[in-house]
């Protein structure tokens, strides 16, 4: 009777503990490493520059996002653990979604994972996941480089969109960026 009582008892003190794990964060998404997908993303601008492809002012969003796309989803270690698409934004901002059909397109029920902005003021890059903001230097000064930036700031102005305001967060860890249902999180 004894052995009955006690697993009875452990068998609730698990189950209790799932619980406060799943409340406290323990099955959020994980947040991908913004450090990594800012330097692919001063890759991405630096081989956008050097594309012989046909960009104008009016497409030059739109070519950039497949170059990011790209390279996101060739990275080693891999940003996400599935297929990851960019999109540009109203605000002038790059959204990276879970794209988990490959259309390359934000269908419903695929998140979006962070965005990533560049602050003319500063000369930075930013890259923002939930309340995490990471940041990276950049400068950019050729023709096609012009077009993508006075594209983006453009949209910026209109939307009231300030990337300025946003300050870099202290790195984050593998494990905070996992989701591992530590309070520190807010969660």
């Amino acid at each position: 009777m004894k052995k009955f009582k006690l697993s009875t008892a452990i068998a609730a003190l698990v189950s209790s503990l799932s619980i406060m794990l799943i409340g406290c964060g323990g099955g959020g998404t994980p947040v991908p490493d913004l450090d990594q997908a800012l330097n692919i993303a001063a890759d991405s601008l630096i081989q956008f520059e050097t594309s012989d492809a046909d960009i104008s002012e009016q497409n030059a969003m739109e070519e950039f996002a497949t170059v990011y796309t790209n390279n996101l989803n060739a990275a080693q270690p891999a940003i996400h653990t599935g297929p990851v698409a960019v999109a540009p934004q109203e605000d002038g901002s790059f959204s990276v979604f879970d794209d988990k059909n490959s259309n390359k397109l934000s269908d419903s029920g695929e998140n979006e994972l962070f965005k990533v902005e560049v602050d003319e003021v500063n000369g930075r890059l930013v890259a923002s996941a939930e309340s995490y903001v990471r940041d990276r230097g950049f400068s950019g000064g050729g023709l096609l480089m012009g077009y993508l930036i006075g594209s983006m700031l453009g949209r910026q102005r209109t939307a009231g969109a300030n990337p300025a305001a946003k300050k870099a967060s202290p790195k984050m860890s593998a494990k905070q960026r996992a989701g591992s249902g530590s309070h520190s999180r807010g969660k």
